[in-house]
């Protein structure tokens, strides 16, 4: 780790009193004290910016010794290199934010003509600073997808792709704009803009309106080989580029069941608005419908999705008392997997059953 000075700018040096900086040979006062950064915010773009999402830091400067509070000072900027606001990346792998303290020393040139007066933070890499600023250290990334087939899909149905960054070891900053395309379908992608830990959701709607040709012998398909539906996903961040693959296996078939589906969904939610109300889940949440695997018999999938929320809804077709109805939910956008699980024992018992706690699954449902 390299000491960071702060001034017109952040200078890479070592400890001591006896500077050669702008200007040969000079001599500098030292002050010890404080610094609260007061201000973290995306760098303007007239400014002198790091390439890799540069943000504008502010601080104030508290001497230790009360005797030289006549060198406190307000709002001075943190640059790195030549003058350049440093990389969000770094800020932040930094421990760098609003209302943060950091041992600081005020420096100010007693002898020679150097910069009149820099800030030195020992505690921060310069290196590091540097790096991401030229964009070394941020553009190691990935994207995974999640699932990478749907095997059993119809026209009109919604196929939930879950999208998520992941940081090389020379990775770790700034979004990732991802965008998607596919042919026969109409493509929706939400929270576009992702970095690790959040997830971004693209959504397949096949709308192929021609005959589709099904084998269904074909071993690599559970439910037969139908018509592909070919889905390509792209992620970018400073000019660098990552894709990767998925596919909808197209059959025929429709959705018959959204109406069925709704009303074991509306018990639910009649139940969590009461009982879990810390979920924000109420008889005034609005879903949008979709079915899943349209081709599985015995056990009916559906999904729906709120704002907030995705839920997951299975029942078992049978007669009392094994025609149980379950539900998980998944926090959209910063997860891939579910949270919360809830199972009504028996449909049609009597009395009512009402829902209990129920084992979480480890993967969504597509």
């Amino acid at each position: 780790m390299r000491r960071m000075l702060v001034g017109l700018f952040i200078l890479v040096g070592a400890s001591g009193c006896i500077w050669d900086i702008l200007g040969g040979v000079c001599q500098y006062a030292d002050t010890t004290g404080t610094a609260t950064i007061v201000a973290v915010d995306t760098a303007p773009t007239g400014e002198l910016n790091c390439a890799n999402d540069a943000v504008k830091v502010l601080f104030d400067f508290v001497p230790t010794d009360a005797a030289s509070s006549e060198l406190g000072a307000e709002s001075v900027q943190l640059t790195i290199g030549e003058g350049y606001n440093p990389s969000r990346e770094w800020v932040e792998g930094s421990g760098i934010a609003v209302g943060s303290q950091l041992a600081c020393t005020r420096r100010d040139m007693v002898r020679g003509s150097c910069t009149p007066t820099l800030y030195e933070f020992s505690e921060l890499d310069t290196e590091a600073a540097v790096a991401s600023c030229n964009g070394s250290s941020s553009n190691g990334f990935s994207i995974s997808v999640i699932p990478s087939q749907v095997e059993d899909a119809v026209v009109g149905q919604r196929c939930v792709f879950l999208v998520t960054v992941d940081e090389g070891d020379d990775g770790g900053g700034g979004d990732v704009t991802v965008v998607a395309s596919a042919d026969d379908a109409e493509v929706i992608v939400e929270s576009g803009e992702i970095r690790a830990g959040e997830v971004c959701e693209v959504t397949i709607i096949p709308s192929y309106v021609g005959e589709i040709s099904e084998d269904p012998y074909d071993e690599d398909y559970s439910y037969g080989r139908g018509y592909p539906i070919d889905v390509t996903i792209m992620g970018e961040r400073n000019g660098v580029q990552q894709s990767a693959s998925a596919e909808v296996n197209l059959l025929s078939g429709e959705d018959t069941v959204e109406e069925e589906a709704a009303g074991y969904r509306d018990r639910f939610v009649e139940w969590l608005a009461e009982n879990h109300t810390e979920l924000g889940i109420t008889e005034e949440t609005e879903w949008t419908p979709t079915i899943v695997a349209p081709h599985i018999l015995i056990v009916t999938h559906y999904l729906f999705f709120s704002d907030e929320w995705e839920m997951g809804l299975t029942w078992h077709v049978m007669i009392p008392p094994y025609d149980w109805a379950r539900i998980y939910l998944r926090h959209r956008y910063d997860s891939t997997v579910p949270q919360y699980a809830y199972e009504i024992s028996s449909l049609q018992a009597e009395p009512v059953e009402v829902p209990h706690e129920y084992d979480v699954p480890e993967e969504v449902d597509r």
